[in-house]
């Protein structure tokens, strides 16, 4: 098969629902499942995925679309108690005395709020939550959804409680053997020195790798673990010998520490 039938093919599932939403103005229920059947052929058929592999997938995606339908369900709860209770009137007035400027409001709403709450739950719970108080305060229905939108993807970083830095530092490249190939054949230069009662370590990648030798960032990662795991001041003193021998080529490094006058 040629590769723009495969392209074609590919694409089929997302044009079926652009044709069918925008075009002809087709319900979500309606559209929705002829992408999926459509989806579903194409793989079984075409690409000989297995039935067990395409039902796990269905199973999989029910789970993450009832998850984010939870978090779509939160928020129209949430427009729809402040609308009926009366709180609506209310966060108009303190926000009018605060400022009328609607500038002022969605930086507010949707970024202070919406940078507390993407901290303290994320997976998209702030656009949910900020669109819905915008849209009580006044602001057009298109502006509230995009500022909320638009908010959503700055604080992604420390979403969660710092899930994405979490997982990110301790596995982001774990596995990656050619990322971590690629990453090992640049040096880094290494200083110390001591500040007060801290010891300082500069890491800075070489710019010119036959130049001068360096540390190898794979050395540099087990150096950094080792350090971490390190308990005593002669586990720390060993490990730094250890790198600056392989470093330089050494037989032997020392490392010693002056006894204090007096």
């Amino acid at each position: 098969m040629t590769q723009p039938l495969l392209v074609i093919l590919a694409l089929l599932p997302l044009v079926i629902i652009f044709v069918l939403l925008v075009v002809f103005r087709q319900p979500a229920k309606t559209t929705m499942p002829i992408a999926y059947v459509t989806t579903a052929l194409i793989v079984l058929f075409y690409w000989g995925v297995p039935g067990a592999d395409v039902a796990a997938h269905t199973i999989n995606g029910i789970v993450i679309a009832i998850s984010i339908l939870f978090i779509v369900f939160g928020a129209i709860l949430l427009f729809y108690t402040l609308r009926e209770s009366g709180a609506i009137k209310a966060i108009q007035e303190g926000f009018a005395a605060i400022s009328p400027d609607r500038r002022i409001q969605a930086i507010i709403i949707a970024w202070l709020f919406g940078f507390m709450i993407e901290g303290a739950s994320g997976f998209g719970t702030p656009a949910a939550i900020a669109a819905p108080l915008l849209l009580a305060i006044g602001f057009p229905a298109m502006a509230a959804v995009m500022v909320a939108l638009i908010i959503q993807s700055t604080p992604v970083s420390f979403g969660a409680v710092g899930t994405p830095i979490i997982v990110g530092v301790n596995t982001g490249l774990e596995g990656q053997t050619r990322v971590l190939d690629m990453l090992g054949e640049t040096p880094y230069h290494v200083s110390a020195h001591r500040a007060d009662d801290n010891i300082i370590i500069e890491l800075e990648p070489g710019s010119d790798p036959a130049a001068r030798p360096g540390i190898g960032a794979a050395t540099l990662r087990s150096l950094l673990a080792r350090i971490q795991t390190a308990s005593t001041i002669e586990d720390l003193s060993q490990a730094v010998a250890e790198l600056f021998r392989d470093a330089i080529a050494f037989d032997r490094v020392l490392v010693y520490r002056f006894d204090e006058d007096g």
